[in-house]
């Protein structure tokens, strides 16, 4: 069962975590909840990264695992930030989980024959999407647009990634 959760947990957990994110930018989930969703998300995290180690030891999957781990780290970080309000804490989580699967993308686009678009068009809607959201920081008037155009072309481009993994390989 952990082993079918490890291939096909994640067409679920990575949109769900990017509307989790989004929501709490949004102000419409506590900060309680959003701390709780990432020890939630930390744990798991490094369930993946500990099971998944002996299956992923070369080629892309190596790049995954090694983001997944990476990822731990970064989701913990989040919490820390959270609970101890520290700002810079929070947003290293978030820029964190925005550029990270940008690189296994890239990496992904150039191994794979087939699909290569979705992992490239991934990478790119990261970054834009980290740039979108960066505009609340230079201008405090976008507020609302910005986060939601920019969260939401993360969760378009890593959920496109994910979904077409999990399925064509």
């Amino acid at each position: 069962m952990l082993r079918r959760f490890r291939e096909f947990g994640p067409v679920l957990l990575v949109p769900l975590a990017w509307l989790f994110a989004l929501f709490g930018l949004l102000g419409t989930l506590s900060t309680h909840a959003v701390f709780v969703g990432h020890v939630v998300m930390a744990i798991l995290l490094g369930l993946f990264s500990v099971t998944g180690r002996t299956e992923m030891k070369t080629g892309t999957l190596r790049v995954w695992w090694l983001i997944i781990t990476v990822g731990f780290v970064i989701t913990t970080t989040g919490a820390i930030g959270l609970y101890t309000e520290s700002q810079l804490l929070q947003i290293l989580s978030l820029y964190g989980w925005m550029l990270l699967p940008t690189v296994g993308y890239l990496f992904t686009g150039t191994a794979v024959s087939e699909g290569k678009w979705i992992y490239f068009g991934g990478a790119a809607l990261s970054v834009v999407g980290l740039c979108l959201y960066s505009l609340n920081v230079v201008f405090t008037t976008v507020g609302s647009t910005a986060t939601i155009g920019g969260v939401g072309a993360v969760l378009i481009g890593q959920t496109a990634g994910i979904v077409d993994a999990v399925y064509r390989y």
